[in-house]
């Protein structure tokens, strides 16, 4: 048997212990039978889980506020004692206020727009739908060690938002499964700003509608799959914003592989194919997609990243240019 121990320190004010951390180290396979031992850290920051058998243990550390941690492989050698440091955030998650700044051209982006920026991830990976599918990740490095808060439905923020052609900002209405629901637009109350818990947060869907259709958005159905064009395979791809493997920064594993979609994906679901469309030699992205039949979306170029750092101006740009780009036709 090996005595296993963690030392909690917080990120702050040198080596302050961190207490009542709650750890639990879980043992599978191996040649004894799986079991879990749980403990949480004293006064002094030390978390102890007593003598263990030799093996390969999973480590997950909650924080008081629920902010979590994973080590997930910690492995423990016969005849010798397994102690190590692990630094640990002070105290929750500070608010911090969030700017946008929508990279599109008055005319790609008018005043009868706007673009809903869904920050979320989804739990479906195509069995049953849950009950509450959707969570916002809320991620931050302590030092070198990577704390998450997800939040599920009923949350606040809800972590999808609108976004005029001013850059004002507004959350979006959900219903209690986190899925869209029709919106009265003078119902819809936009500011400079809104609030982020500090952290890191990724992009992986946003939606761009006119103002005239918020009034359907109930319609953007969460089983429903759009064909989008990708360029870094050439060609169109479908595309299911409700399931967990195909958003971008997605937790989602398959044979050791990520997120199906690797970039931040956007959606025009209502478009303009009713409207005359003539194009000569060349068209931009957002003039294909709103004119062609059975194309609904882009898969941009990169994940769009960001970061809510307190005491710090945040203005998190949403780098659209790709949609004004333009292409041959071909003939």
């Amino acid at each position: 048997m090996n005595q296993v121990s963690f030392q909690l320190i917080e990120d702050q004010n040198g080596q302050k212990p961190a207490v009542g951390f709650k750890g639990t180290l879980t043992k599978s396979g191996g040649k004894t039978d799986p079991f879990s031992i749980e403990a949480v850290s004293d006064e002094k920051g030390n978390l102890d889980f007593g003598k263990l058998p030799w093996g390969t243990y999973f480590l997950n550390l909650v924080a008081p506020w629920n902010e979590y941690y994973t080590k997930p492989q910690v492995t423990i050698i016969p005849g010798r004692d397994y102690s190590e440091t692990i630094d640990c955030p002070a105290a929750p998650p500070r608010e911090v206020a969030i700017h946008f700044d929508v990279n599109l051209s008055e005319k790609m982006l008018p005043e009868d727009r706007v673009l809903i920026c869904d920050f979320r991830q989804a739990r479906y990976m195509g069995g049953g739908m849950e009950d509450n599918n959707y969570y916002f990740n809320i991620t931050r490095m302590v030092d070198d060690c990577s704390w998450t808060m997800a939040q599920y439905q009923p949350m606040s923020p809800s972590g999808v938002y609108l976004v005029d052609s001013k850059n004002q900002v507004s959350a979006c209405p959900l219903t209690s499964q986190g899925e869209f629901e029709s919106i009265l637009l003078d119902s819809i109350a936009f500011k400079p700003a809104v609030n982020f818990p500090q952290g890191d947060y990724c992009l992986p869907v946003m939606y761009l509608i006119r103002k005239q259709d918020l009034s359907r958005l109930s319609e953007v159905s969460s089983a429903r799959q759009y064909l989008v064009v990708t360029k870094r395979k050439p060609g169109s791809v479908l595309f299911n914003p409700a399931r967990s493997s195909q958003r971008a920064g997605s937790e989602y594993f398959a044979g050791g592989g990520m997120a199906q979609f690797r970039t931040s994906v956007v959606l025009i679901p209502f478009n303009d194919k009713a409207e005359t469309f003539e194009p000569k030699t060349s068209v931009s992205w957002i003039d294909y997609i709103s004119h062609t039949e059975q194309i609904y979306g882009l898969e941009l170029k990169q994940t769009l990243n960001y970061s809510a750092k307190p005491d710090e101006k945040n203005i998190w740009e949403i780098n659209l240019s790709e949609l004004e780009q333009t292409f041959e036709i071909e003939k």
